[in-house]
């Protein structure tokens, strides 16, 4: 008698999940076209594509970089870069490391070690925040790797203050 109960109870478990693919499939022929249609109205297929677009194009952008001259003053260098990320953050990365050749030839500075890392920077209205990791620290000199990372700051918005966070903390130079 068990055996019976155990081939009804397959049998009656094959036809809830027959049952249930079926009327999933007829779901599915049912919605999609109508999901479909939404997403074709919404316009979002176009937003996407646009980004997809930007995202590929790699589009040149002029960069402001300082550097310290020989009499402790920043110099401007312009570069002409991909953007990778944002122009902001971009700035910033490209500080780090050794000078271009024409850089070096002018005999500039850079102040700040090639192992630093660059952990973020944020814009508001009155101030960049420029986060580095401690090894900017080991800098020959921290007054003017602070003049020069101030002078790049000042190249995007005259108006804002430098705030150097050394591994998310303030530094007080």
């Amino acid at each position: 008698m068990s055996n019976l109960n155990s081939k009804k109870n397959k049998k009656n478990f094959f036809l809830i999940l027959i049952a249930f693919f079926i009327l999933s499939t007829i779901e599915l022929i049912l919605f999609i076209p109508r999901v479909n249609k939404s997403i074709n109205q919404s316009g979002i297929k176009e937003i996407l594509s646009q980004n997809n677009a930007s995202s590929i194009t790699n589009e040149k952008e002029l960069l402001s970089i300082y550097y310290i001259d020989f009499d402790d003053n920043p110099v401007k260098y312009t570069i002409n870069s991909y953007i990778t990320y944002d122009k902001l953050h971009d700035t910033f990365e490209y500080l780090i490391g050794t000078p271009p050749i024409n850089v070096l030839k002018q005999f500039y500075i850079n102040y700040i070690p090639s192992q630093t890392k660059l952990i973020g920077v944020t814009q508001t209205e009155n101030a960049i925040y420029v986060n580095y990791s401690k090894e900017i620290l080991q800098s020959k000199n921290m007054n003017l790797c602070f003049k020069q990372i101030e002078a790049t700051v000042k190249s995007l918005n005259s108006n804002a203050k430098l705030i150097l966070l050394i591994d998310g903390e303030i530094y007080n130079s």
